[in-house]
C-alpha cells in the first residue's frame, strides 16, 4: 500500500507545516524485542513508513538509540514528550558528552517541570534548547548527514510495559516538515 503526500501547506497550533510530495511504502510490525530491531528494520529507507505496535517489547528511548547506533554519525536530535526517566536521558547525556549528539531539542508539557524536577533539570542540562509548551505529542527524529528518521508514536521517553503504537519513516519530506514545525516552536 502506497500513501501519497502532495505539496501543500497547513497550519498546525498556528505555525506553518510543509508537506512535500513523497510516496511512501508502508509496512507494518510487531515489535516484539530490543534485540531485533535489525531484522525488523531490515529494509529500512526513505521510501517507507513503518506502522508498528510494541505491546510493551520495545520503548520509544530504544528506537532513538537503535536509529543513532543504526545510522552511527553525528546527529542532530528533536524530542517532543510529556513524559521521561532519568535512564533514557542518561543515554541522551552519555551520546551528547561523547560528541554522537551535536544538538538536541527537547519540547516538552508545562506539567514536566513540576511533576519530573529533577529528571527535567537533567534535561535542560544537555539540551541545545528546549520549550514548555502544552505538549501531549511523541516526535523523535533524527538526523545525520546521511540518514534521518521520523518516530511518531504513543510512548513518552520511558521504559513502559504498555501497548504502545506508532509511525517510523526515513522519509526526508516528513523529517523536514517535523523539524522545521518544532523549530518554530522551539524559538516563538
Amino acid at each position: 500500500m502506497l500513501i501519497d503526500f502532495e505539496k501543500r501547506s497547513e497550519k498546525v497550533a498556528g505555525q506553518d507545516f510543509m508537506l512535500n510530495k513523497s510516496i511512501l511504502a508502508m509496512k507494518h510490525l510487531a515489535l516484539t524485542s530490543s534485540k531485533k530491531l535489525d531484522a525488523d528494520f531490515e529494509d529500512f529507507g526513505t521510501d517507507k513508513a513503518y506502522f508498528y505496535a510494541s505491546d510493551g517489547k520495545v520503548s520509544s528511548y530504544q528506537l532513538v538509540n537503535y536509529f543513532l547506533d543504526r545510522f552511527n554519525e553525528t546527529a542532530t536530535v528533536y524530542i517532543t514528550t510529556w513524559g521521561f526517566t532519568e535512564t533514557a536521558l542518561r543515554q541522551l547525556a552519555s551520546r551528547k558528552h561523547a560528541g554522537q549528539i551535536t544538538d538536541l531539542y527537547f519540547i516538552f508539557s508545562s506539567k514536566t517541570k513540576i511533576n519530573k524536577a529533577n529528571e527535567f533539570q537533567l534535561a535542560t542540562s544537555i539540551a541545545t534548547a528546549y520549550k514548555i509548551h502544552p505538549c501531549h505529542a511523541k516526535i523523535y527524529l533524527v538526523r545525520t548527514k546521511s540518514h534521518q528518521v521520523s518516530i511518531i508514536t504513543s510512548g513518552n521517553l520511558n521504559r513502559n510495559n504498555k501497548l504502545e503504537a506508532g509511525v517510523i519513516t526515513g522519509s526526508l519530506d516528513i523529517y523536514q516538515g517535523y523539524a522545521n514545525f518544532l523549530t518554530q516552536i522551539i524559538n516563538k
